[in-house]
């Protein structure tokens, strides 16, 4: 199964030859979006040091249920299948119709899932693990409060008698936990969760130089990698180990893969409705409120987006330093 880290991570070289295949439409798709994030809010519970969440963007009002509904039916009767639903944000629990919204979408039929720094969890614990429709929960690790997140992941599974939801702890390569990777292998590896996936910082230069130790990086990064580990462990993106002192060093080291596919099998859709190609760029295509999906799937900006890509590349902007390609 093609899972949206597995898009993030194009590593394979079957799937990277099927991916290339969307250059002989020239900007269209071919496809339906095989992933939709549903972004239900800007907002958020936490003040991560690290987060690029666009300040201008937390003015933007949370998606409503009623929006919700509306934005369900278009993908009903725009696609001809149910494109994995994935509930992101800012922090989607601090919208007030998270529930709801979580409901109607699993209960018309959608597989989901969704990332969340889990400080709302176990608030909704109960609502999250009967909704049959929600299948992956990347709890997200963002500080060293190991106690905190090692007792959601806990109370979360003991509800979850069925074991019906696999749980992914999302933990980002910060300057706060650069030396303890190892330990945080160690916090998790015996606990209910499934994969532990380390996340190298993908903007580290967007907004300025950000310092790491990068030797550091890579000498836990070869510890894990040969160590037998007791939970499945993920780099993202998957950057060999010669290649670290690379990436957090050189601003224009010359990554191997010039080209996004995002744009061609995953829909942004912002919390009032706006459809945007990518969720790290300020660019808007329609709105799916008040216009088909279907038509901006394929429209003249979205084509011309795509194109671009095909044509250029990346650009040498933020885009030069996203963890949504493979590097």
């Amino acid at each position: 199964m093609i899972t949206l880290k597995r898009l993030q991570n194009v590593s394979s070289t079957r799937l990277r030859k099927v991916l290339h295949v969307v250059k002989m439409f020239n900007g269209r798709s071919p496809l339906y979006p095989r992933f939709i994030q549903l972004l239900l809010t800007y907002k958020c519970n936490s003040n991560c040091p690290f987060c690029y969440q666009d300040a201008e963007k937390k003015k933007i009002p949370d998606m409503s249920i009623s929006d919700a509904k509306i934005i369900e039916r278009n993908i009903r009767k725009s696609f001809n299948f149910k494109p994995r639903i994935h509930f992101f944000g800012g922090e989607p629990t601090v919208n007030t119709d998270f529930v709801e919204i979580l409901k109607y979408f699993s209960n018309s039929g959608y597989k989901i899932s969704m990332t969340t720094n889990g400080i709302n969890l176990l608030k909704y614990g109960r609502e999250i693990v009967e909704a049959k429709g929600l299948k992956e929960i990347h709890i997200s690790l963002n500080d060293l409060d190991f106690e905190r997140v090692l007792s959601t992941v806990k109370q979360i599974s003991d509800i979850d008698v069925n074991n019906s939801l696999h749980l992914t702890i999302n933990c980002p390569i910060t300057e706060v936990n650069q030396d303890r990777l190892l330990e945080i292998v160690e916090k998790f590896e015996h606990t209910e969760a499934q994969c532990l996936t380390f996340q190298h910082r993908g903007f580290i230069w967007y907004n300025g130089f950000v310092s790491m130790d990068h030797k550091l990086v890579r000498h836990q990064y070869d510890i894990i990698k040969r160590r037998n580990n007791n939970i499945r462990i993920l780099f993202h993106p998957s950057i060999k180990s010669k290649d670290i002192e690379a990436y957090y060093t050189d601003k224009e080291y010359p990554y191997n893969n010039n080209k996004c596919y995002y744009p061609w099998f995953v829909l942004f859709i912002q919390p009032n409705g706006s459809i945007i190609p990518c969720d790290e760029l300020n660019i808007t295509v329609g709105n799916a409120v008040t216009e088909s999906l279907k038509n901006l799937w394929n429209n003249a900006e979205y084509v011309a987006f795509r194109k671009g890509i095909i044509l250029n590349g990346i650009s040498h902007s933020i885009c030069h330093r996203c963890d949504h390609r493979d590097y």
